[in-house]
Order: structure tokens, then C-alpha cells, then sequence
């Protein structure tokens, strides 16, 4: 299932030294004792994991029921010269409670495919593939804070002030300050710049980015919420938060825990170096980021490891500028993100048929069929359900965003149906 790491990851065995990092055997007694009993309390799992003189190593480990849980980050059972890691299901009910006893408001956000992939991840320094479950809980609960921080939970509300009626505003007390943020809101939505739509052969749901809406002309954008251009960045942030979050929550099948990017770079061409920065990091920030605000902070900060691959499709006259925007943007970017990037040319015809196969080939789940008609494809639903309604006039809700909502659940519902008859 691509780079990341779901019920387990495949590790090289290693037989390193023993660490107090490397965690602790705890007794349970037999393997007829449920998981609430294992532990008699968090606090002393917690003891157990810390513990200074806890001792093991990878070729003497063998998993007994009836005697132990490994209460690590990972549990390791030694195959053939490689490791299999996952985290325990005590460990995981630990990562949650203190998750949910934290941030009791946004808890749903975590699910479990993700905190399991977070943990197989290596340390920075020395790429131990053995994150300790405190490490992890301390990167999880930094991820938390910084949605506090972000509001990112408030963000369906504003799209529900902005579809609302006036006596609906009235009866729910809303003030011109917070109608104003929904209205900027939804029309940044109402470009049809960024949308979900469809899901790749491994399940993964596709953001689709659509660079020569996402790149309007400054003049448009400011005409559109009639202020100035720090607003058009919140708005930006808001709606690439607002969308990252409804794909996270509502569009990803059992197993998967990081999404698809498709960035076309339709009716651009020879851009200059400043629009390439803004295509790039359109591309990178597609699942997270605003169109200059601090992106990497978003990546690094509020969606790690979220990304599994973003595909930019580019007219060949722009691919030489934005292959040197990677190569000097690439050491800046997380790793996962910097070897996500694959550029498809598409500006003559052979290119443009090696690029339709690929998407075809390698990404979209039923092949040809979903490959929209922008890309010369046959699906007409990428322009019917998401049309750029940006030049009506007034503060509504054009863009399909429960429709959107709906179709990413259904989809996820049919695949993960599709994978139990299979």
C-alpha cells in the first residue's frame, strides 16, 4: 500500500543495542485476559514503557500470549531477516485516551490507521525505526495544538453561516466578523480551484487541483472579497484546511491514512519564476497550505505524513522551471513530501498520451474511465459538479460542498465493500 504505514511496516531486522527507548516487557497473565484488564491503570503502562532498565533484543524476542504484550511503539516478530512493527491494541487505547482526554472537541480527527502510521515512523537523527510511544504521543498532541491554534475544527460551521438564511444568522447570533470569514470563505470554495473527487487503485482519496483557477489574476481575487490581499490568504488557508480536513475524516477506506494529489496546470504556459513558485507550492499545499502563507509549517506542523504522492501535470515548455523550483525547493520540504513529487508533461501529443496512461495506468481507480475530460479524458463530472462559479455575483455558497461531502463518502463506502467481496 505505497510508503506508508498501516497495520504494520516491514522494517530490515536489525540487532541493535538495548535502549531504555526500546520499551519494556509487561506480565498480563493469560490470553484469556481482556484488554481492559492488562494493565490495571495507564499509569502503570506508562511505568512499564519508560522503564530504565528494560532489556531485549531483536533476536532473542518471541511473542507469547499467554505471558506478554510488547507495550513499545512496535510489536516485533523477527521473519526471515526482516521485522514486522505494529502498535499494540493497549498501546493504541493508551495513545487514545490521552488524546481524548486532551482534546476532548477534535478527538475524531486521529483515526487509528494514522496514529499506527505515525508510529512506524524513524526518529530525525538517527532513523531508529523504534519511535518510542511517548514520542509519539508527543508528536500526535502537537498536531492537536496546532489545530486548536488554527480553529480548523470551526472551519464547517462558516460554510454553514454562508448557506444559511438571514433568519437562520439571526437566530444563531452570528456577528459581521464571523459572517465576513465565511463569505471570504466560500469564495475562495466558489473557484472550483480544489475539490475531492474519485479515489486511486489503493484506495486513497484524489484532491484535485486545478493550478489556473487556484492562480487568479491578484485583481480578481481582490475584487472578490473587496478588502486586501491578507484576506485572500486566510480565505485560501481556511478552504485548503476546511477540504484537507473533509477528505481526512470522511474519504479514507479502512487502512489508508494519507491522500492522492493531482495539480493540472491547464492554460499555463512559460510561466515566470514567481507564478512557478506559486503552481509549486499550489501543488505541494493542495492538501494543506495557502497560496503564500507558511507552507511548510502547515506540512510539517498540521498534516504530516498525509501525502502519498502529488502528481503535476505541466505543458513542457514550464517543466524546466519547475524542475528547478523542486531541486531548490526539495532540501526544505519533508522527506515524504519532497519524493511525492511527480511531474507528467503533457504539452505535445505523445507526451500528453504518456501522461493520460500513466494516470490511468498507475492512479485513477477504474482506469480510463475516470480520467476527467481537462486531461482528454471521458469523465464530464469534474466540470458539471465543480464548474468555477467564482463570477457570480453575491456572498453565497455556489460550490457543491455537501455534494462533495456525500460523494466522498459514498466512494469510500463502495470501495471498502468492493474490498471485502475481493
Amino acid at each position: 500500500m505505497g510508503n506508508a504505514c498501516f497495520s504494520h511496516c516491514q522494517r530490515p531486522h536489525q540487532h541493535a543495542g538495548t535502549t531504555k527507548e526500546q520499551g519494556a516487557f509487561v506480565s498480563i497473565g493469560s490470553s484469556s485476559t481482556t484488554a481492559s484488564e492488562t494493565g490495571e491503570s495507564y499509569n502503570n503502562i506508562r511505568d512499564g514503557l519508560s522503564a530504565d532498565d528494560a532489556a531485549y533484543h531483536d533476536e532473542d524476542l518471541f511473542y507469547d500470549s499467554d505471558a506478554y504484550v510488547w507495550f513499545d511503539a512496535f510489536e516485533n516478530f523477527p521473519d526471515e531477516g526482516e521485522a514486522s512493527f505494529s502498535l499494540s491494541i493497549p498501546a493504541l487505547k493508551m495513545v487514545r485516551t490521552r488524546l481524548k482526554d486532551s482534546f476532548p472537541n477534535d478527538r475524531n480527527f486521529l483515526n487509528d490507521d494514522y496514529i499506527r502510521s505515525m508510529a512506524c515512523q524513524a526518529y530525525a537523527k538517527d532513523r531508529n525505526p523504534r519511535r518510542a510511544i511517548e514520542t509519539t504521543i508527543e508528536v500526535l498532541s502537537n498536531i492537536m495544538e496546532w489545530r486548536d491554534v488554527q480553529n480548523v475544527s470551526e472551519l464547517p460551521h462558516l460554510v454553514s453561516m454562508a448557506a444559511a438564511s438571514q433568519a437562520q444568522l439571526q437566530r444563531w447570533k452570528v456577528s459581521q466578523s464571523q459572517l465576513k470569514r465565511a463569505q471570504n470563505l466560500v469564495k475562495f470554495l466558489n473557484t472550483g480551484s480544489v475539490y475531492w473527487h474519485g479515489m486511486t487503485k489503493d484506495g486513497r482519496p484524489i484532491l484535485w487541483v486545478r493550478a489556473h483557477r487556484f492562480l487568479l489574476p491578484a485583481a480578481k481575487i481582490l475584487l472578490l472579497v473587496q478588502e486586501d490581499e491578507n484576506l485572500v490568504d486566510e480565505a485560501q488557508r481556511m478552504a485548503l484546511l476546511l477540504l484537507a480536513d473533509l477528505g481526512i475524516q470522511h474519504g479514507m477506506p479502512d487502512g489508508i491514512s494519507n491522500v492522492c494529489v493531482i495539480c493540472h496546470a491547464e492554460s499555463l504556459s512559460a510561466p515566470t519564476p514567481n507564478d512557478a513558485n506559486k503552481f509549486a507550492a499550489a501543488a505541494a499545499a493542495a492538501a494543506t497550505a495557502s497560496r503564500s502563507g507558511p507552507i511548510l509549517e502547515l506540512l510539517t506542523k498540521g498534516y504530516p505524513n498525509r501525502i502519498h504522492q502529488v502528481w503535476i501535470t505541466t505543458p513542457v515548455s514550464s517543466t524546466s522551471t519547475m524542475d528547478e523550483w523542486i531541486q531548490m525547493q526539495s532540501p526544505l520540504l519533508p522527506d515524504e513530501l519532497a519524493e511525492s513529487l511527480i511531474i507528467c508533461d503533457d504539452d505535445d501529443d505523445d507526451e500528453e498520451e504518456e501522461c493520460q496512461e500513466r494516470l490511468a495506468e498507475e492512479v485513477l481507480l477504474n482506469g480510463w474511465e475516470d480520467l476527467p475530460a481537462f486531461l482528454g479524458g471521458p469523465n464530464q463530472d469534474h466540470d458539471h459538479f465543480y464548474p468555477d462559479s467564482s463570477s457570480r455575483e453575491g456572498s453565497f455558497l455556489e460550490f457543491d460542498f455537501y455534494g462533495m461531502k456525500e460523494r466522498l463518502m459514498e466512494q469510500r463506502m463502495e470501495y471498502e465493500e468492493r474490498m471485502r467481496r475481493e
